[in-house]
């Protein structure tokens, strides 16, 4: 076994979902540990889930009671970027065009309560519509979904299921992911009889990736994902940034390459299983009048089209009507403006903080979403501050 995956995944193994718990435990470490033992700590906040990889490198698990809404003019309380066309757009506008859609990915920063909010507004946006959701969600495995679906059918006389129940059956980590934040979507599709589906590829698989490489997977699986189809040298380049700039540059370099493979085998996964979502629901609303549509809610950068599992879907299954939302703070160092002039310095903060030179499109000449949702951000703490003094610490005690 290569010795940097043997260290990578030895320091993972022991690392919470969340950005606070790895910084909490970095910080704890004693000052004899090496700085790669301290980096490698921190691979659960892109590869395990993760949401924000230029802008901020808070993947966005921090419990809702560290993270304190900012202000924001109140020109920014809502603002939507059509990415395809260069233009603001009204909420009735994206509803509209989400009629005939069968599958909406929405990407959040993951403890941005304003994400949580927009997404169950488009939830049940859809719902009023006609539109039955399937909710699938990264916070739960794949694996868990027999018992997802178990702890959904028995409840006591036929009541709703209890929310908090179900989840802890179903595995959610409620120490990394802020159940707070979380629990109305669940709450909404258990009251409303919604499926809800888990997407994720476990951690403990995820672990075995950044050890072994793919080759942890089946065979047939790497296949069928094509995880080892070598990526466009532009779209491997931004994901091995998003990896180093997510982890504070403190990676060493021959670690990102496996933690690209995790992150690539994770997205692939998860586009899997929601192809499976829309091509298995034709039955689910027959009769209804309702046509169903899959919702997914995962990390930004997860719902990207141009690298993330909207790459993988389009890729298998090109014909698919598929959009996707990502949610994005407002950068407060713009000037605000109105309407189309706000959303096109937004737009454009929004690209360069990417890494893109226009608004258009990202790796490969493809759009990275297909709207940015503008929300007002939260205050919360630069975990690499904390990461780099450690780091310091570290080298200075040896």
């Amino acid at each position: 076994m290569n010795s940097s995956r043997r260290c990578l995944a030895s320091s993972l193994a022991g690392v919470s979902h969340a950005p606070r718990p790895v910084l909490d435990r970095a910080r704890s470490r004693p000052p004899a540990r090496s700085s790669r033992h301290l980096a490698t700590a921190v691979f659960g906040l892109l590869v395990v889930v993760s949401s924000v990889a230029v802008s901020s490198v808070a993947a966005g698990e921090t419990a809702a009671s560290a993270a304190q809404p900012a202000a924001v003019d109140q020109r920014f309380a809502e603002l939507i970027w059509s990415v395809r066309e260069a233009r603001t757009v009204s909420r009735q506008e994206v509803l509209s065009r989400l009629a005939g859609t069968a599958l909406v990915l929405i990407g959040e920063t993951h403890d941005n309560p304003n994400h949580h909010r927009v997404q169950l507004q488009l939830i049940d946006a859809l719902a009023a519509r006609n539109r039955e959701p399937l909710v699938a969600m990264e916070q739960f495995d794949r694996e868990r979904q027999a018992d997802l679906d178990r702890a959904r059918e028995h409840s006591p006389g036929g009541s709703v299921p209890d929310a908090r129940g179900v989840a802890a059956a179903a595995g959610f980590d409620f120490a990394g992911w802020s159940w707070p934040l979380y629990s109305p979507i669940i709450e909404r599709a258990l009251d409303r009889g919604w499926p809800v589906v888990g997407i994720n590829l476990s951690r403990t698989q995820a672990v075995q990736i950044v050890r072994k490489g793919v080759e942890a997977l089946a065979p047939e699986e790497v296949s069928r994902l094509a995880l080892r189809t070598p990526l466009p040298p532009d779209v491997l380049l931004a994901l091995r940034n998003d990896i180093e700039v997510g982890h504070c540059g403190l990676l060493p370099a021959q670690m990102v390459g496996a933690m690209v493979d995790a992150q690539r085998a994770r997205d692939a996964v998860m586009a899997e299983r929601l192809l499976l979502a829309v091509t298995g629901q034709g039955d689910r609303g027959s009769g209804s009048g309702h046509a169903p549509v899959t919702i997914a809610v995962l990390g930004r950068a997860h719902a990207r089209l141009d690298r993330g599992v909207g790459m993988h879907m389009a890729a298998r299954a090109p014909s698919l009507a598929m959009i996707s939302i990502g949610l994005v703070e407002f950068d407060p160092s713009v000037a605000p403006g109105e309407g189309q002039a706000a959303g096109e310095r937004q737009a454009r903060a929004f690209a360069q903080a990417d890494g893109q030179n226009d608004t258009s499109a990202g790796g490969s000449g493809r759009f990275a979403f297909d709207y940015l949702w503008f929300t007002p951000g939260i205050d919360r703490e630069d975990p690499c501050v904390a990461l780099t003094h450690d780091r310091t610490q570290s080298n200075r005690s040896r």
